[in-house]
């Protein structure tokens, strides 16, 4: 039968630096023939240092292949060895393992609730951490949440507050929030999830600005009506759609671009006469609608200026032939478009034009004229949206 003998002495001692505490761990060693009882935990003053006389673990053996040394200095390295014990005796000393007890984060903050406040704002407030990870905890983070997305975090650099408000949320917007500490080790876990609240609405301002106050018929396209919608806070800004109003007719439709837009009329989209316009900022899920109807600004359509020419088919008839003789006229507008109506009258002459198309004609009657030379000018009376026009004179004579 073999002798028996001591162990070998166990190796791969690691040292892994815990707050105010050390983890060893070690590979089981050789028995020399008879079973290991345990083992027995050295700690050395320096490295390569000799061992204290006695054990950290007293004299009792340690079971199993890893302990955890407690109660240590945080900043001070500590150095340790292991020994194997059977029942002949103890090993020889393992590799020499070293390691500097360190704070780690804190743990998680606990019973995080959040209420909705004003101004787009919600106020979280925590247990702290149970243990600060050895280290002095300096603030917390706070997080928010829509659904599972992580937004913008907070940080609150204040150890002695476990409230915080966070601002610039979007209205009209769930949230829940997570809570972690910051210690000298960093930031510690998040907290489990908040309860989940609802960021009120912002209510709103609409402003309603002219290019101009008046335009002209035909040229309403020169003018420009601009908004720009402010929240009640500070935070995302406004967006959708604002329509511009007149009584109950839609004038043109602005998409907000960073809470501002404009739009133009078309070209005749409004008669020649004074209107009170304004405009409707739409509601949506952030914001509150509003309205520019308290203060209506007038704008003023303006009648365009046309110009009456006059053409005759002869410059010369014979009285009591007149009837031969076809005078055409034509009303152009100041801006294309839309052609003038109503009636031209001819001077010295029964002809009352009705344009069609801003065109007409008439024939003389007999006797019309006596003979002799005759300046003739058509009239133009204008209509709701033109202005009246003389034409240039025109002569005609009539012979016996």
């Amino acid at each position: 039968m073999p002798a028996l003998s001591v162990p070998v002495a166990p190796t791969g001692l690691i040292a892994t630096p815990g707050n105010h505490s050390v983890v060893l761990t070690w590979t089981a060693a050789s028995n020399g023939g008879a079973t290991i009882t345990g083992y027995n935990l050295f700690e050395a003053n320096s490295a390569g240092g000799e061992n204290y006389a006695a054990p950290l673990n007293g004299g009792i053996p340690i079971s199993g292949t890893g302990v955890t040394v407690p109660n240590l200095t945080n900043g001070h390295t500590y150095y340790f060895t292991v020994e194997a014990v059977n029942p002949v005796g103890s090993s020889d000393a393992s590799n020499e393992a070293w390691a500097i007890a360190a704070a780690t984060t804190a743990d998680s903050p606990q019973d995080v609730v959040a209420a909705p406040a004003s101004n787009g704002s919600v106020v979280v407030s925590w247990v702290a951490p149970l243990d600060s990870g050895g280290s002095s905890v300096t603030g917390y983070v706070i997080t928010p949440y829509i659904a599972t997305t992580a937004e913008a975090a907070s940080v609150f650099n204040n150890n002695t507050s476990t409230t915080g408000t966070v601002t610039g949320l979007t209205p009209g917007t769930a949230y829940s929030f997570t809570v972690a500490a910051i210690n000298s080790s960093g930031n510690g876990a998040q907290s489990a999830p908040s309860n989940i609240v609802m960021v009120p609405k912002a209510s709103t301002t609409l402003v309603l600005s002219l290019s101009a106050t008046k335009a002209t018929y035909g040229n309403e396209q020169a003018e420009h009506f601009s908004v720009t919608v402010s929240p009640s806070y500070t935070g995302p800004v406004p967006n959708g759609t604002v329509v511009v109003m007149k009584s109950t007719t839609k004038l043109c439709t602005i998409t907000l671009s960073s809470a501002k837009g404009s739009c133009s009329l078309t070209s005749e989209e409004l008669p020649a006469r004074t209107f009170s316009v304004y405009a409707n900022y739409s509601p949506n899920a952030s914001f509150v609608g509003s309205t520019s109807f308290k203060t209506k600004t007038s704008f003023t359509v303006t009648r365009a200026s046309t110009k009456t020419t006059l053409k005759l088919s002869s410059a010369k008839v014979t009285f009591g032939h007149e009837q031969t003789e076809k005078l055409s006229v034509a009303v152009s507008p100041q801006y294309s478009g839309t052609m003038p109506t109503g009636t031209v009258s001819i001077s010295g002459t029964p002809c009352l034009i009705k344009l069609s198309a801003g065109k007409g004609s008439c024939k003389a009657k007999a006797n019309t004229f006596h003979v002799g030379s005759h300046r003739l000018v058509a009239h133009y009376w204008g209509d709701g949206n033109f202005s009246g026009s003389l034409s240039a004179k025109s002569a005609i004579t009539a012979v016996s």
